[in-house]
């Protein structure tokens, strides 16, 4: 069998954590009042309702990673470059973009006097935005894709491969223009990369295959590929099967009704003669009373709790999700032998 890299894969990447941070853990709960007032100016201005609350609890979440002394810096270039993201893709006045950045980092700056994130540049139009925000994550992607490619044997989905063609793609054509061009974009391209225009990146590539999943009843879901010859068809030496099915199969490979019926009532009536049981003692017996004074007590108790427990939980998930995500996807798993 072998394994190839699937679109999920992309989530391990150092660009995807830190956005996926930005996305989930960002929020405002040391800064409520900012968190409304600013939201409130946005919408006013700019009409972003859909995505004000988002950018402004970035800004709390920089603002708060920022007190720590594991901070990197790197991590104001991502700032940036999802912020221009959301922007880009909520905003219906595009020429308004300059102003509207602007105005995020004024605030960043008077919630946070020691704010080390500044701009990198507010004079830039969608096109030359994305390019630049592409082929910043793709050098910072490099060294963990091209590591995975030779892992993985070389093969990788449509899709895997689609985002490295698109990436380099963005790349190329930066590296062309940007000889002789000195627009800003162009000016952010020669800091990512400080030896430009030499030591030119060389194109990931990798062979496409096929992935279907399939479940065997003595093995979890796992990917298998098939060949994909130029005409389209697929190969004579595998089936079909729908990647979103999960169903159990007998040796020859015909779906098993009849032994996913027998497991299911072996599992179904013990199951419900142990609820009748449970529900006999707490509806007529003391355990009944005991069990209701217990859970009043401690819901009374987990609501005083709860705001902080989840705060430490989200910084210590993101730390831990910063550390491990990247490898833990790009693991190879063997098959046994």
């Amino acid at each position: 069998m072998a394994n190839i890299l699937l679109n999920d894969n992309l989530e391990s990447l150092n660009s995807h954590i830190y956005y996926r941070k930005f996305d989930n853990w960002a929020n405002c709960y040391y800064n409520p009042e900012f968190l409304d007032s600013v939201v409130l100016e946005l919408d006013g201005t700019y009409n972003l309702k859909d995505v004000s609350s988002s950018l402004v609890k970035a800004l709390c979440y920089i603002k708060n990673l920022q007190l720590r002394s594991d901070f990197e810096s790197e991590t104001c270039d991502y700032l940036y470059y999802w912020l221009g993201d959301k922007i880009f893709n909520h905003l219906s006045e595009k020429d308004k973009f300059s102003s509207l950045i602007d105005q995020l980092y004024a605030k960043l700056k008077d919630l946070y006097n020691n704010n080390k994130c500044k701009i990198i540049t507010s004079n830039i139009n969608e096109n030359n935005f994305r390019k630049i925000k592409d082929v910043y994550d793709y050098k910072k992607n490099y060294g963990t894709i091209e590591k995975a490619i030779q892992d993985y044997g070389n093969t990788c989905s449509k899709e895997f491969r689609k985002y490295l063609d698109k990436s380099y793609e963005s790349y190329e054509e930066l590296y062309e223009t940007c000889k002789t061009c000195n627009e800003e974009h162009c000016k952010q391209l020669k800091k990512i990369f400080s030896t430009y225009p030499n030591d030119k990146l060389k194109k990931l590539e990798c062979t496409v295959k096929e992935a279907y999943r399939a479940q065997g009843a003595d093995e979890h879901l796992r990917a298998t590929v098939v060949n994909r010859p130029l005409d389209g068809s697929l190969s004579s030496g595998g089936g079909h099967l729908d990647s979103e099915q999960h169903m159990l199969f007998d040796p020859s490979g015909v779906p098993s009704a009849a032994g996913g019926s027998d497991m299911f009532m072996g599992i179904f009536f013990p199951f419900v003669g142990i609820l009748i049981v449970f529900y006999l003692l707490y509806k007529f017996t003391p355990i009944g009373l005991k069990v209701n004074s217990f859970l009043r007590k401690k819901r009374i108790i987990s609501r005083n709790i709860d705001d902080i427990e989840n705060l430490e939980l989200m910084d210590n998930i993101a730390e831990d999700e910063e550390k491990d995500t990247q490898r833990s996807l790009f693991n190879i798993p063997y098959p046994r032998g």
